[in-house]
């Protein structure tokens, strides 16, 4: 496919587009794309269905600078959803590229992204909630991590709600595969949004499972915060916010309440070194599962650089239990001592009463 490639014009707006949809809104748009509710058109060999599921038609726009990196970034996406199939990964139905048109037919998310959600009903999300999303997420991490795909972009706006409540992860566009050889190009040396990105992206390491992980946990912090955990204004800027790793003013008194183990599980889920996360997202999802558990773990000062949970001071709980023992010890001596005296006192006038007779 050339540079003389056609792609779809914004300006048009066809009843029926490639001749086998039916546009019937725009939902979305970016950089190179928009996004429409459409309907399948049912070709004349095939019986017409009255109430068929609508789809998510992602179709390429024009675009006068690099048509053909436009084009590899939605082939890209459909060889990575080809490969995956799960509950929690949006759905591909079909893909298109001839020089008129390039498309990607979709499952549709009635409820959009979480992001406008958010915007629409500020209220609508509880912190259970965001702790049920969180899950899907890494669920669905987990399942496209097993298949060697970096998503690269994890955000609220690439999570999508479905009609039935399900939570999908969307835009495969900027994922690395495994087939890669080489990223496509990076502008300002790093792909996605800046409050989601990885602090060591941010200073040129490659993208891996682990930053998929510490952007699934900015998306959790905006969710049940309202705020992003680290913003900064340039690149290097929120490098050292991200590697101060300072986030927890930001959790209010009654989320700590609800869930005793949060604090502790964000420390590790965005901790500013790689390999002080979780070690996969399956393991992230199960570690999810405690923090409404006290946790068995302290948090102690900022220590070269980054915040880290330590162990609690042992020889405390010792003497505490050393403590409680040795009183427990003196009680019951003390009730001994006090049943004999009474046992003495008897015994002493039985034996009165026994020589005055």
């Amino acid at each position: 496919m050339g540079t003389s490639t056609k792609l779809y014009t914004l300006d048009l707006k066809p009843s029926i587009f490639d001749g086998k949809y039916e546009l019937l809104s725009s939902i979305g748009r970016g950089k190179n794309s928009v996004v429409h509710r459409a309907l399948r058109v049912p070709e004349k060999r095939e019986a017409s269905d009255s109430s068929p599921e609508p789809v998510a038609l992602k179709i390429l726009t024009n675009t006068e600078r690099r048509p053909e990196e436009a084009v590899k970034r939605m082939q890209k996406e459909a060889r990575a959803l080809v490969a995956l199939n799960h509950p929690n990964v949006i759905k591909s139905y079909n893909y298109v590229a001839r020089r008129d048109c390039c498309y990607l037919s979709l499952e549709y998310a009635k409820h959009g992204d979480l992001a406008k959600l958010i915007n629409d009903s500020p209220q609508c999300i509880s912190a259970k909630s965001a702790v049920r999303i969180l899950r899907a997420v890494l669920s669905g991490l987990s399942h496209i991590h097993s298949n060697n795909i970096i998503h690269r972009d994890i955000k609220l706006e690439n999570i999508l709600v479905t009609k039935s409540l399900e939570i999908k992860i969307a835009d495969f566009s900027a994922a690395q595969l495994e087939s890669d050889n080489a990223d496509l190009s990076l502008a300002n040396n790093f792909i996605g949004t800046l409050e989601y990105v990885a602090p060591e992206c941010l200073r040129g390491v490659p993208y891996s499972t682990s930053s998929d992980l510490f952007a699934a946990g900015v998306t959790f912090f905006k969710l049940i915060t309202g705020f992003f955990p680290f913003e900064g204004k340039s690149i290097s800027q929120s490098i050292i916010y991200k590697q101060k790793g300072d986030f927890s003013k930001e959790l209010s008194d009654q989320l700590k309440k609800e869930f005793p183990g949060l604090e502790a599980y964000l420390l590790t889920l965005l901790s500013p070194e790689p390999n002080r996360r979780f070690g996969s997202a399956k393991e992230a999802k199960a570690a999810l599962a405690t923090i409404n558990e006290k946790p068995k773990t302290t948090v102690k000062h900022d220590t070269n650089g980054y915040v880290k949970p330590e162990s609690v001071e042992m020889a405390i709980n010792i003497r505490k239990r050393n403590s409680n023992k040795l009183k427990d010890i003196e009680m019951l001596a003390i009730t001994f001592a006090g049943t004999m005296l009474i046992f003495l006192g008897v015994f002493y006038n039985a034996l009165e009463k026994y020589y005055l007779r």
